[in-house]
């Protein structure tokens, strides 16, 4: 026994009864390991961010729904340059394609609505209503122009010629009824609307 001892001397054996057991020893080990490798991690982890993961994850799902909201509004451009280049029937039904897809890319976006400046969505939505008037649907048009000035309280956007967009489609919407547009002169339009709805007008009389 003895001798056998002698070839597996242990530094330890003299205290294994004692307090500090061969256990003990070993769970100080492994503890030790354990503490120097979390440790390790902690330091060379990079600063932590003091966002949520959940909040992380819905910035990324509102990121991808933006993205997804600008491919949707480039391929409903594309119906409309489709039908920009064609005449009659084919160009009313790429009008009224194009802004049947910029209302479904603007109620497509959801909650994720705050990712995309207002300007920008105002203006696809703008071109829906347009879109809608070019393909010869005013009553859709109308109904557009309503959830545009639902959704865009106290809003509006200036053409190029310095007239109001919402006073030119209301204007446009009115040309059938000489009465409604009897005012027409203080109205906010641009020359351009302000002529055509004269010659609308004439030629409903």
């Amino acid at each position: 026994m003895l001798a056998k001892e002698r070839r597996s001397p242990v530094p330890w054996r003299h205290s294994v009864d004692g307090p500090w057991s061969l256990g003990h020893w070993r769970s100080l080990l492994v503890l030790g390991v354990a503490a120097t490798v979390l440790t390790g991690c902690v330091t060379a982890a990079p600063p932590v961010s003091s966002e949520g993961i959940g909040f992380r994850k819905e910035r990324f799902d509102q990121l991808s729904a933006v993205r997804e909201y600008r491919a949707c509004r480039e391929a409903a451009f594309e119906r409309e340059k489709t039908a920009v280049g064609h005449g009659g029937e084919s160009a009313v039904a790429g009008y009224r394609a194009s802004a049947r897809a910029l209302e479904r890319c603007e109620s497509d976006l959801g909650g994720a609505a705050d990712g995309v400046p207002v300007r920008e969505r105002m203006r696809t939505y703008a071109l829906a209503i347009q879109n809608h008037l070019k393909s010869g649907d005013p009553r859709a048009a109308k109904q557009s122009l309503a959830k545009f000035q639902s959704a865009f309280k106290g809003r509006d956007l200036i053409f190029a010629d310095g007239g109001s967009f919402l006073e030119s489609m209301e204007t446009v919407l009115a040309a059938a009824h000489p009465e409604d547009t009897k005012d027409m002169e203080r109205r906010d339009i641009g020359r351009t609307i302000r002529v055509e709805v004269r010659r609308l007008q004439r030629w409903h009389r």
